[in-house]
C-alpha cells in the first residue's frame, strides 16, 4: 500500500514512482501508469478498513474482503456507488440495512458490525461469509442435491424466524442472499429492502426484486407479511433442487407475472425423482394463496427437518424423541407435573415478592400454562419462548419456562423444537447449588434427559406414576 494522500486518493507506480490520481478507478482494478504504461492494482482503504478482494458486484455498489486494522481481523465491507451515496434516500435506505439487521442475533443471519462514510462513499462493515452464495452453487452445479436443499431452508428459515421476531420481513430472499459461511452453514444477508412487519400497506406497495421469488399478493398490491417471505424462500429452493423456476414463461408485464404464479409448476412434475415430503412442504411453500402456505415458520422449520430426516437415516435417528398422545400429557401435565410444581410454588412466590417485574413474570407465565392446559399449543409456546428471554437469571421460574416451552412444542408436534428446548434445559445443570433446592434441581435435569433419551419409559398399572419422578412428565 503506498498512498500519498486519501483525499483524492493517490498512489505511486510500483515501477517509477509516477503519482497517479486514482481517485475514479473502482478499487482492486487495474490501471496503466500514465508515464511509463506499466499497469498496477488500485488499493484503496476506506477508514481503516484495507480492500482486499472483490466478492461481488451489483447495481447499488460492491462488497469486497477487508481487512479491519484496528481489530485485526477479515470482514465484508459493502460500498455503496458514489452516485447513490450522495442520494440521501438510497443512503437511508442502506442505513435502514444496518440498524434492521443488527437487531437480529442469529447464526442464520449475517451480521451487520457497523457503518460509515468515506471518499464520499457509503459503506457498511459486516460479518465475513466467504465460502459463496447459493447463486454459485446453481450455477456451478446446476440443480443443487435434495439434501442440501433441505438443509440450506432449514438454517435459512431459522434466520427469518429470528428476524420476525425482531419484527421484520425480509422481503428480497433470493439465491443471492443466500450465503455460505461453509458448506453445511447457510446465513440470509441483505436486509436493505427489510420493512417493518407492521409497517402499512402503502409504504410496501413499491416492487423490489427478482420476479422468479417475488410473493404474488405483492404483484397485485396486497400487504404482505412473513408468509410472502416463506414463498420468496419455497421459489429458491425449488429453483436450486428442480433446475428451474415454479413456473414457465418470463414477462416484464406485472399483470402476466401475477397470472403465471397463479398456476405454479408441481415440483414433483418438475423433479420426478425428488422425495415425497420436499415435494409436498415446497409445493406448500409456493402456493399462491397465503392462506395455504405455513402458519409459523416454526411449522414450516418442522415440516423441512421432517422432509430431511426422510432422506437422511442419521438425521431421523437424531431426531427420536418420545411419542407421547395429547391426552397422556396432558393428563401428565394437570396430575403429576402440578403436583410436583405445586409443592415447590413457595419458592416461586418468593419470586413474585422480590419485584415488580418478577411478578410480572409470573403472571405471564400461569397465563401461557393455561394456554398450554386448555390446548393452545401454538399461543402457548410462543408465549414461553419470549418469557425464556425475558426470564434470564431469574431461576426456578426460568427452568419452569423451559420445561413448558418443550411441552407446548411436543404437544403441537414440533419435536425437533421440542428437543432443542429440553437439551437446553439438561445442558442448563442445576440452577441452584443451595441444599434446599437440590430436589428440584435434579427434578429439571432429570425429567429433560429423560424427555430426551432414545431410549423408553413404561408407564405403569396405574397411569401416573410418582409425581417426584422424572417420569411424571415423561410417559413414552
Amino acid at each position: 500500500m503506498s498512498f500519498i494522500e486519501r483525499d483524492p486518493p493517490t498512489q505511486k507506480c510500483p515501477a517509477c514512482g509516477t503519482v497517479v490520481d486514482v481517485s475514479d478507478i473502482e478499487p482492486l482494478a487495474r490501471v496503466a501508469c500514465p508515464s511509463c504504461e506499466e499497469k498496477f492494482r488500485v488499493e484503496r482503504v476506506f477508514d481503516n478498513f484495507v480492500l482486499l478482494e472483490t466478492l461481488g458486484v451489483g447495481g447499488m455498489g460492491s462488497v469486497y474482503k477487508a481487512r479491519d486494522t484496528r481489530l485485526d481481523r477479515f470482514v465484508a465491507l459493502k460500498i455503496l456507488r458514489k452516485e447513490l451515496s450522495a442520494d440521501p434516500d438510497e443512503a437511508r435506505r442502506l442505513e435502514q440495512e444496518a440498524r434492521a439487521t443488527a437487531a437480529v442475533n442469529d447464526p442464520h443471519v449475517v451480521q451487520v458490525f457497523s457503518s460509515g462514510t468515506d471518499h464520499g462513499q457509503f459503506y457498511l462493515v459486516m460479518e465475513l461469509v466467504d465460502h459463496g452464495s447459493l447463486d454459485d452453487l446453481m450455477a456451478e452445479v446446476g440443480r443443487v442435491p435434495e439434501l442440501r436443499v433441505l438443509e440450506t431452508g432449514v438454517q435459512v428459515a431459522r434466520g427469518l424466524r429470528a428476524a420476525y421476531e425482531k419484527g421484520l420481513i425480509h422481503r428480497d430472499i433470493k439465491p443471492g442472499n443466500i450465503l455460505y459461511g461453509s458448506e453445511h452453514a447457510a446465513k440470509i444477508g441483505d436486509f436493505g429492502l427489510a420493512v417493518a412487519a407492521e409497517q402499512n400497506a402503502e409504504a410496501q406497495n413499491e416492487i423490489w426484486g427478482i420476479p422468479y421469488y417475488v410473493a404474488p399478493e405483492r404483484l397485485n398490491n396486497e400487504r404482505e407479511d412473513f408468509r410472502s417471505d416463506i414463498y420468496s424462500l419455497g421459489a429458491t429452493l425449488f429453483h436450486a433442487v428442480a433446475g428451474q423456476p415454479p413456473f414457465e414463461g418470463e414477462t416484464n408485464s406485472a399483470s402476466a407475472l401475477r397470472d403465471l404464479k397463479e398456476q405454479p409448476l408441481g415440483l414433483g412434475v418438475a423433479a420426478p425423482e425428488l422425495g415425497r415430503k420436499t415435494v409436498s412442504v415446497i409445493d406448500r411453500m409456493v402456493a399462491p394463496d397465503p392462506e395455504r402456505r405455513f402458519a409459523s415458520y416454526d411449522e414450516l422449520i418442522d415440516e423441512l427437518e421432517r422432509a430431511r430426516a426422510a432422506l437422511d437415516p442419521a438425521a431421523r435417528k437424531a431426531k427420536r424423541l418420545p411419542q407421547i398422545t395429547v391426552a397422556v400429557a396432558l393428563l401428565i401435565l394437570l396430575a403429576g407435573g402440578a403436583l410436583y410444581f405445586y409443592k415447590h410454588r413457595a419458592a416461586m412466590n418468593a419470586l413474585q415478592s422480590a419485584k415488580d417485574d418478577n411478578a410480572t413474570l409470573q403472571h405471564l407465565y400461569e397465563d401461557a400454562r393455561r394456554e398450554l392446559i386448555v390446548g393452545k399449543y401454538d399461543s402457548a409456546r410462543s408465549a414461553f419462548t419470549r418469557l425464556a428471554g425475558e426470564a434470564q437469571n431469574k431461576q426456578p421460574l426460568l427452568n419452569w419456562i423451559r420445561l413448558h416451552r418443550g411441552l407446548a412444542a411436543l404437544l403441537r408436534g414440533y419435536t425437533t423444537q421440542a428437543r432443542q428446548a429440553f437439551e437446553e434445559l439438561e445442558k442448563a445443570g442445576p440452577f441452584s447449588a443451595n441444599a434446599e433446592d437440590a430436589a428440584l434441581a435434579r427434578f429439571f435435569v432429570e425429567t429433560a434427559h429423560t424427555l430426551t433419551s432414545p431410549n423408553s419409559v413404561a408407564a405403569g398399572a396405574t397411569g401416573v406414576p410418582d409425581s417426584k419422578s422424572p417420569q411424571a412428565l415423561a410417559i413414552f
